[in-house]
C-alpha cells in the first residue's frame, strides 16, 4: 500500500520547527519588554528604549518565520511588546502607538492594550508621590481613554481569549485610580484655599 505521506509529513515537520523557534524567542521577547517596563518605571527611558528595540528585532524575524497555522504563538510575546511599547511611548510623547506603527496582530494589540492600563495606574501613583499632580492627570486621561475605546471588546471575549477578564481587572483599576486622584486632587485645592502650600498625601517616609 501506498499511502504517500512524505509530503504531509514535510508539512508537519515544518510547522513544528515554526512553533519551536516561536516559543523559544518568544520567551526572549518576554524578558526584554519586562525588563524594558521596569527601566520606563526607573525613570531610565534610554535603557527601556535599547531594550525594547531588541525585542522589536527577533519580533520581525519571528514573522519571517510564522506560519499561517503558527502564527498564534506569538500572541503573547506580542502582547508584552504592545505593553511595554505603549508605556513608553505614553511616558515620553503622551501618545499611543498605532497596531500598525508596532506591526503586531490585532489580538495582540487590543490585549496589550488592556495590560498597559495597570502599568499606567502605576506610573500615576508614581507621579502623585513625586507631587507631579498634572503628569499624573495627564495619565490617568489617557487610561480612561483607553478603558473607554477598549470596553466594547468584551462582547468578542469568545474570540479575543482572555478580554473579559482583563476588563474587568481594568474596571476595577479606573475605579480605584479615579478615587485616588480625584482626593488628592480635591485636597490640594482645600489646602490652597486655606492658604498652605499642597503637601503630597501619597509620599512615604524615609523609613518607609
Amino acid at each position: 500500500m501506498d499511502i504517500k505521506l512524505d509530503e504531509i509529513r514535510r508539512t508537519i515537520e515544518k510547522a513544528q520547527k515554526s512553533r519551536d523557534i516561536i516559543l523559544t524567542e518568544s520567551r526572549t521577547i518576554i524578558t526584554l519588554c519586562s525588563r524594558s517596563i521596569i527601566q520606563v518605571h526607573n525613570g531610565d527611558t534610554t535603557q527601556a528604549a535599547s531594550l525594547l528595540e531588541r525585542a522589536k528585532s527577533i519580533h520581525t524575524s519571528l514573522q519571517d518565520e510564522a506560519l499561517d497555522r503558527t502564527a498564534h504563538y506569538m500572541t503573547t510575546a506580542e502582547q508584552e511588546y504592545v505593553e511595554a511599547a505603549c508605556l513608553l511611548e505614553i511616558v515620553q510623547n503622551n501618545t499611543v502607538p498605532a497596531r500598525e506603527t508596532l506591526g503586531v496582530m490585532p489580538e495582540s494589540y487590543i490585549l496589550g492594550l488592556l495590560d498597559v492600563i495597570g502599568e499606567l495606574k502605576r506610573l500615576m501613583l508614581d507621579r502623585l508621590r513625586k507631587g507631579h499632580i498634572q503628569q499624573a492627570t495627564d495619565t490617568f486621561e489617557i487610561m480612561d481613554a483607553l478603558y473607554c475605546e477598549l470596553f466594547p471588546f468584551m462582547a468578542y471575549d469568545k474570540v479575543l481569549k482572555d478580554a473579559r477578564r482583563k476588563l474587568d481587572v481594568c474596571r476595577i483599576i479606573m475605579e480605584h485610580s479615579r478615587m485616588t486622584i480625584t482626593e488628592e486632587s480635591r485636597r490640594q485645592d482645600m489646602m490652597r484655599a486655606m492658604g498652605f502650600e499642597p503637601t503630597n498625601s501619597l509620599e512615604t517616609s524615609p523609613s518607609s
